[in-house]
Formats: structure tokens, C-alpha cells, sequence
């Protein structure tokens, strides 16, 4: 897959910023939701629902 820059964590100040962030990186990434989600030890639920924008993930997640 391409090379995708990351989001610049201080230039995020709106969930709709964040979104579109995870959004670019996950369709960059070739990975599915199941993968990802077991790479972070999430549910894939919650995975799809921080793609989605369904909810804020923490900053736990966002680091790994």
C-alpha cells in the first residue's frame, strides 16, 4: 500500500479531524478491522466505531 503521512496529533482539534486521520491510516494500511483490531487488543466493534466516528477512542489506543 501507499505511504500515508500521519496526522500530526497538534494539529487535531475536532473529532472530525481525528476521524478522517484514522480514516486515511487505516485505508492506507491494507490491514482489515479484525487484524487492527487484534494488533491493539480492541473488540473489531470498537475498531469500526472509531473509524466510523461512533466513538472518541483514548489516547491508549491511538498509540498503538
Amino acid at each position: 500500500m501507499g505511504t500515508v503521512a500521519k496526522p500530526d496529533p497538534e494539529s487535531i482539534r475536532t473529532r472530525e479531524q481525528l476521524v478522517r486521520g484514522l480514516q486515511r491510516l487505516y485505508e492506507a494500511s491494507g490491514k482489515t478491522f479484525a487484524r487492527i483490531a487484534g494488533d491493539a487488543q480492541l473488540s473489531v466493534s470498537t475498531v469500526h466505531g472509531m473509524y466510523s466516528g461512533k466513538f472518541t477512542p483514548r489516547v491508549r489506543s491511538l498509540q498503538l
